[in-house]
């Protein structure tokens, strides 16, 4: 029994015969599924990669394709990988704050998603360092 979300794609896989595959189904990962991830040999630290093999395990349905397996994840569109990552983000939890806001023209109420800016804490503090710059004889390190 599938505990799946169903999804719509923007775009939709193209399969070379004609057929373009839109509407699917994605899961949220186990602990089997994350742990293969672990020991996938091509993953390291390539969160890219990482997502695409991901995927290839929690996507249930693409289209035709049950399931797509990871070269068609590959072969899809980057509009499409990037709205996966997006439900993905939601079915997990992951989908940040919202928030209200009124447009102080119009006064319209909207609903917005804050998102994160930064996946780790590495990443947002190698972003607040200062550039270094190298001047007339230093070396690099």
């Amino acid at each position: 029994m599938s505990r799946g979300v169903s999804f719509t794609l923007p775009i939709g896989y193209a399969d070379g015969k004609g057929g373009v595959h839109r509407t699917g189904i994605i899961r949220e990962a186990t602990t089997g599924d994350e742990l293969a991830l672990q020991t996938h040999e091509r993953v390291g630290n390539n969160e890219r990669l990482r997502d695409v093999v991901l995927f290839s395990a929690v996507v249930e349905k693409l289209g035709d394709y049950e399931p797509p397996g990871q070269e068609i994840i590959e072969g899809l569109f980057e509009a499409d990988f990037l709205y996966l990552q997006m439900v993905y983000r939601e079915i997990t939890g992951e989908g940040g704050r919202t928030g209200t806001v009124e447009c102080p023209a119009c006064h319209a109420v909207n609903t917005v998603r804050f998102t994160t800016l930064f996946s780790d804490a590495r990443a947002a503090e190698d972003a607040t360092r200062a550039p270094v710059e190298w001047g007339a004889g230093e070396a690099e390190a």
